[in-house]
């Protein structure tokens, strides 16, 4: 059984909160002079999550399309 898509959403929000965190930590280690080569490429691979969780995010917020079946099928006189 899935979950439903508002817990999904819920778990992936979450999620991006966590990173957003992590990216928090890492940014102070850098200023703080740690191993940079290892936290830009910690950095980097959270960032591309991030941008991940929130395409996903967005889409899930915007109401799907139209089908054609969902407005009566075939085109109406209007739409010619």
């Amino acid at each position: 059984m899935t979950p439903p898509p508002q817990r999904k959403a819920e778990v992936k929000r979450a999620e991006l909160d966590k990173i957003e965190r992590q990216l928090q930590k890492l940014l102070d280690a850098l200023l703080d002079d740690g191993d940079s080569k290892t936290i830009v490429e910690n950095m980097q691979a959270l960032e591309v999550r991030q941008e991940a969780l929130e395409a996903e995010l967005s889409q899930a917020d915007s109401p799907p399309p139209l089908a054609a079946s969902q407005h009566g099928g075939g085109l109406t006189q209007q739409d010619q």
